[in-house]
């Protein structure tokens, strides 16, 4: 539903379910809408007509506020767009720290207006196409030239930047009405490259579609498998990627061969981060799903929505491992999770010696803000300090501290209450 309104239309999301790591929630940020998950309780007849404050923040949503409260946060919205507009002038500058140590700054996308949002906030690639968005849109499978024409559009306005297009990622809570998957638990089911594989004609037309996308073009095209789990997954996805690519060939087409990596999503997949990265060109982490199979915890579900926490001491230790492991086999590393488009997670992962951070467009500009005025070697001191802790809230805590005395403060949201 998200995907068919127009964004112009839309002021802020107000949802009983869900919470503010569900897909939704994830696609409202990306276009720079506020929006409240999980409001369980909400009276919506007693509401309608009535003046709302939707906090997108904290989650919090205030029905009929008071003038003052009114005004405090008009003042917010007031702070905010200035700062927006002083983040503009950064657009074309690298995102490189004070010690001279650069960054990579991808954007991920699902929503075709992300691609000039994406651009005007400066974004040197694609680091996550959601190329489930446009299956969820359609009522039936899109052809392989349906397909064709919405990854060359994407790769066309990135030219020459590298666009990395994850395969089908369908299961949990992304369902396609035409292709029904019923399970007791769908997150620990069939989802991801488990049915792509079983499904090798699903899975084949896409990335047929997919390389055909990147003919003749400078940009590169990588190829992302989600849901890994294991290292003969890899193994068949590659076998079926060559077998795509030779077709192709055939055809008459001149196309470069893509590259292919895998996303780190679940504690197998960091148990064996470096015999996965011997065998594909690049490793990224999903940090949304890996933080939910680490806790344990359902990201959708707004009773357990509070132990969702993506500094938990465990989540930072897997990440700094898989960080490693791809250093050892000196394979290029990166993440596409919304850790990495906050400025606690960006400095975390910046002191860990990922590659690449892959975001929403909204977060970017901030996130270029806060590592161009910051050292690499004061960030590794912070995640020095940060891994002896014990607990998430000691992490944000500190970190919080650290950049306001960084002189950063501008990125930590005071609270209403």
């Amino acid at each position: 539903m998200l995907a068919n309104i127009p964004a112009d239309k839309l002021k802020g999301i107000v949802s009983l379910r869900g919470s503010s790591n569900s897909h939704v929630a994830i696609l409202a940020q990306a276009l720079d809408i506020p929006a409240v998950m999980g409001a369980v309780d909400l009276p919506l007849l007693n509401i309608d007509n009535l003046p709302l404050i939707v906090d997108g923040f904290y989650g919090e949503l205030f029905v009929n506020p008071s003038p003052k409260l009114t005004e405090e946060f008009l003042a917010v919205m007031v702070e905010e767009k200035e700062f927006a507009s002083e983040l503009e002038e950064l657009k074309e500058l690298p995102c490189v720290t004070l010690d001279g140590w650069r960054m990579q700054l991808w954007v991920n996308i699902g929503l075709t207006g992300d691609i000039s949002r994406s651009l005007d906030r400066g974004a040197e690639g694609i680091g996550l196409f959601r190329t489930e968005v446009p299956f969820m849109t359609r009522d039936r499978f899109p052809s392989e030239e349906e397909q064709r024409l919405i990854y060359r559009e994407h790769m066309e306005a990135f030219e020459p930047r590298p666009v990395t297009m994850r395969t089908l990622d369908v299961g949990g809570d992304k369902a396609l009405s035409y292709f029904p998957i019923l399970e007791d638990n769908p997150f620990l089911g069939w989802r991801g490259i488990r049915v792509t594989l079983d499904h090798p004609e699903i899975f084949m037309v896409q990335v047929r579609a997919m390389i055909k996308a990147n003919a003749n073009l400078n940009g590169l095209l990588r190829i992302m498998l989600p849901m890994i789990s294991s290292i003969a997954e890899v193994d068949e996805a590659k076998a079926l990627v060559a077998r795509a690519y030779q077709e192709v060939l055939e055809e008459g087409v001149v196309v470069k061969r893509p590259q292919i990596g895998v996303m780190v999503e679940v504690p197998a997949a960091v148990y064996q981060a470096r015999l996965l990265a011997r065998r594909v060109d690049f490793l990224a982490v999903g940090s949304n799903d890996l933080t939910q199979y680490m806790l344990a915890v359902d990201r959708n579900n707004p009773r357990v929505a509070s132990l969702y926490r993506d500094t938990h001491p465990a989540v930072l230790t897997a990440l700094r491992e898989v960080a490693r492991a791809a250093h050892q086999e000196q394979t290029g590393v990166g993440i596409c999770g919304e850790l990495a488009g906050t400025p606690v997670g960006a400095v975390l992962l910046l002191a860990m010696g990922y590659d690449v951070l892959s975001m929403n467009a909204t977060n970017l500009p901030k996130v270029k803000w806060v590592l161009r005025n910051i050292k690499r070697s004061d960030a590794r001191r912070m995640l020095a300090r940060v891994l002896r802790m014990e607990t998430a809230e000691e992490i944000q805590i500190y970190m919080s501290n650290q950049l306001v005395k960084a002189g950063l403060g501008r990125l930590v949201p005071s609270h209403h209450a």
